[in-house]
């Protein structure tokens, strides 16, 4: 079913937001795009996911829906533990599944990921090495790619899942977020 999902999504976008440049299915021809069992029960590397958060394809998550601005939200993250800061999407297959774990938990608004240009603006980077860039898919920025200004730096996800449903909004706006932990460290000199 997930795999169908997928392939529905992928050819909505591909009618509406152009070109994707995933294959959204890995050499072993099944839609586990990240190695991790497909049950959702393991986390990185097949151990348990802390306290709080969701098993998902080798990966674990926690959507807060306590309103947070973006460094805030980051900090708590990180508080979690090594391995555990805001979300960084490495593929397109973890980007809808977020969506739909956004949604269910917190709502069809916009979330905070880990993604943000506060270093140099315009210069786009992830809080954890892994993730992807999405400068080729209008679907995750929409058409011309990601629009802001000097007073908009940190990366918001909206739940419901369409194109173009990241926005670049001013980092101390607050909004829920969603931690990941993957077992990689944020690394503070991207943000």
């Amino acid at each position: 079913m997930r795999a169908l999902r997928c392939w529905l999504v992928v050819a909505v976008c591909l009618v509406g937001c152009g070109r994707i440049n995933y294959d959204p299915l890995d050499d072993a021809g099944d839609d586990d795009l990240d190695g991790g069992d497909d049950d959702g029960t393991d986390g990185p590397d097949g151990g348990p996911c802390p306290v709080g958060y969701t098993p998902l394809d080798g990966s674990c998550y926690r959507v807060v829906a306590t309103l947070r601005d973006w460094l805030a939200a980051e900090t708590d993250c990180e508080a979690d533990g090594a391995g555990s800061h805001l979300a960084t999407i490495v593929d397109v297959d973890e980007h809808f599944d977020l969506h739909d774990l956004a949604t269910a938990q917190s709502g069809g608004v916009e979330v905070w990921i880990g993604y943000t240009d506060r270093i140099g603006e315009g210069t786009f980077r992830w809080v954890s090495p892994g993730g992807l860039d999405p400068s080729g898919d209008s679907c995750f920025f929409g058409a011309g790619g990601p629009v802001n200004s000097p007073s908009e730096n940190c990366v918001a996800q909206r739940s419901a899942t369409n194109c173009g449903d990241w926005f670049v909004r001013d980092c101390a706006l607050p909004r829920p977020y969603i931690c990941e932990h993957d077992g990689r460290d944020a690394e503070p000199s991207a943000f």
